[in-house]
Parts: C-alpha cells; sequence; structure tokens
C-alpha cells in the first residue's frame, strides 16, 4: 500500500507505460462494475475529497499531471487540472472559494482520456476503492499546453472586453469616428 501526501492510502498504483489507452479504459471499466455496490467506500471517498490539504497533497504528490478524482459515477479536476480540461472539453468551470473544479461523468471518460494521450499530458485517475492508474510520458506536455492555454485564454478574454466596450461606444453620432480610426490600423 502506498501512501500519497499525509493520510491517502492507495491500495495498487497501475503505471502505463505503453501507448495503449484501451487497456486503461478497460481496467477502469472492471474496477467500476465490481465497485458499483460498495457504497460504504465511496462514503469514505467523498469525505476524502472534502478536505483540502489532501488535495494540495495530490498536487505536490503529482506534479504537472492531470489528476481525476473518482466520486461516485463521476470524475473532478482541480485547479490547473481543471482549467486544462475545461478548455478542450467545453465543460463548465465552477470556482468554488479559491479552488476552480470540473465535473464530468463516467460515460466521458473514454474521450477524456484520448485527449490526455493525444496531447501528452501525464494523469492519474484515483478511482474510489483506492487504486491509482497512473499514465506519464517522456515528453509531458502539462506545463507548455496550461501556458498555451491561458495565453490565449486571457488573450480571448480581453478581445471580447474590447469588442464589447466599441460595441457600447457606437451611436449613430461616433460611429464614423471610430471607424476611421480603426481604418488607420490596416
Amino acid at each position: 500500500m502506498k501512501t500519497i501526501g499525509k493520510n491517502i492510502k492507495v491500495e495498487d498504483t497501475i503505471e502505463i507505460k505503453d501507448k495503449d489507452i484501451d487497456n486503461i479504459i478497460k481496467f477502469i471499466e472492471e474496477e467500476n462494475n465490481s465497485n458499483k455496490k460498495n457504497t460504504k467506500d465511496k462514503l469514505k471517498y467523498n469525505t476524502i475529497l472534502k478536505e483540502r490539504s489532501k488535495l494540495i497533497s495530490l498536487t505536490k504528490e503529482y506534479k504537472n499531471t492531470i489528476i481525476l478524482f473518482k466520486s461516485n459515477d463521476f470524475y473532478h479536476a482541480y485547479n490547473n487540472d481543471a482549467f486544462i480540461l475545461h478548455c478542450y472539453t467545453g465543460y463548465k468551470l465552477i470556482k468554488k472559494d479559491t479552488i476552480k473544479q470540473i465535473g464530468f461523468p463516467y460515460s466521458s471518460l473514454n474521450s477524456i482520456i484520448y485527449i490526455l494521450d493525444n496531447y501528452n499530458i501525464n494523469f492519474v485517475i484515483i478511482l474510489d476503492n483506492n487504486k491509482c492508474i497512473n499514465k506519464t510520458y517522456n515528453d509531458n506536455k502539462y506545463t507548455k499546453v496550461l501556458k498555451e492555454l491561458n495565453d490565449n485564454y486571457y488573450i480571448n478574454k480581453e478581445k471580447k472586453l474590447l469588442l464589447d466596450h466599441i460595441e457600447n461606444l457606437i451611436t449613430d453620432n461616433n460611429y464614423k469616428r471610430i471607424k476611421e480610426y480603426i481604418d488607420e490600423f490596416k
């Protein structure tokens, strides 16, 4: 048994070294089917997720890695991991206190795994039976992808604010002046 951080115990860590993502998905489906009846473990797992210090411990243990937590029939990711998944999937990014969070159903896990594999982003899946699946890439792109997505996200946000501001300024009286000013940049 492996301890992650201070108090999270992981019974088995399965490290996937090859590119065979289908084996990861098959293993997760088998684990999901074998644990559907075990609600006691699910309640214990939900309690673990509520403690911020444990999330921080996992983040320190798995740097530059997307960490997915299984909770019942959903998976959750937090902070930068949630942001990356939000950008690639369009799933809603929720901010609770200072923590960004994203959740998606079990049925979407295959798509998420293929996205992470396609971009060579390390990932860890913490299952609700305290088993862990760990996929690492020699050329992990987590940091590069996060920087690019952050840059693009904020540039697009600024563009939208600018366009909204211009739209609010345009009236019949100043349309021509604004157009002439913008035309100077062509």
